[in-house]
């Protein structure tokens, strides 16, 4: 059986919608196993969302925002083309 056996279905569904997240989407049947997952991702998420807020309230700056700032740069460039232009050939 491979990594994840026995959580989805076998057929993967692609979601359509206008959302802009509709290409990266995929809806899924869960199996029982699936489900019974779902409460503890929940709360893991819950957590993970109150832990960005807590940090952004410690620093002087929003993580979220950089993290948006950043997003934007690599539109403007990725970072393949970034680290192509400091990329030299080594010495021989």
């Amino acid at each position: 059986m491979g990594v994840g056996a026995g959580l989805g279905g076998d057929e993967p569904r692609v979601a359509h919608g206008g959302d802009g997240l509709a290409d990266r989407t995929r809806r899924i049947d869960l199996t029982d196993r699936c489900r019974s997952l779902v409460p503890f991702l929940g709360a893991e998420w819950r957590a993970t969302h109150s832990t960005v807020a807590e940090l952004d309230s410690e620093v002087p700056y929003a993580m979220t925002a950089v993290v948006e700032e950043v997003r934007r740069a690599l539109e403007r460039r990725s970072m393949r083309q970034r680290i192509l232009h400091h990329l030299t050939e080594p010495p021989r």
